[in-house]
């Protein structure tokens, strides 16, 4: 006994200890799971996006059909308007007969023109819609082409304020308007009483 008691001891070496493998494959879940949520978080950001810019789109939409919509409306009011004076306007000289129809409401202070069978203009002219009041000179009402019928439109314009109409006419100017005639009457029309 003495011997064995003697006899050195041999501590074997503690072996690492090596651990299982599934150990391992839990620990990178958190980082996988982070990487999977940041291109997830990406993805909805950029959804978000999308329907941000398709959400303003329809904004603008709506804006333009409301405006759109607005316009129309104060057309139809002025069609419509008790008031309303309906002035044709008739050729001086012109063997293409062109026409010209002008309807204004002096209580909304608006009008607008219609006009058929007109010749084109040479390059850098346009026609120019006049306002001849009771006293005073013609007063320009806007500057307008025709399409390649013949016919133009002028929608919703302003009548100047305070300001009688007698008569409305038509000439030729400058591509920019005229603050005066400065071409012959080519139609006109005069207002009757009672439209």
């Amino acid at each position: 006994m003495r011997a064995i008691a003697a006899e050195p001891r041999h501590v074997p070496a503690s072996a690492p200890v090596e651990l299982p493998r599934r150990s391992l494959w839990w620990a990178w879940v958190p980082a996988f799971a982070a990487v999977a949520l940041f291109f997830v978080a990406i993805g909805m950001w950029r959804s978000n996006q999308r329907m941000n810019d398709q959400l303003a789109e329809v904004n603008n939409r709506n804006q333009d059909q409301a405006v759109q919509l607005d316009r129309l409306n104060q057309e139809l009011r002025l069609l419509r308007s008790p008031d309303a004076v309906h002035v044709s306007l008739n050729p001086m000289k012109s063997p293409r007969q062109p026409s010209g129809t002008a309807i204004f409401s002096p209580s909304q202070k608006r009008m607008m023109f219609m006009a058929s069978n007109l010749p084109p203009v040479p390059e850098g002219k346009a026609y120019e819609l006049w306002i001849i009041p009771m006293k005073g000179a013609p007063m320009p009402a806007g500057v307008f082409k025709p399409d390649e019928h013949g016919n133009a439109m002028m929608m919703d314009h302003p009548m100047p304020e305070g300001v009688e109409a007698k008569a409305f006419a038509i000439t030729v100017e400058n591509e920019a308007g005229s603050d005066k005639p400065t071409s012959p009457i080519m139609l006109m029309g005069t207002v009757t009483a009672g439209g």
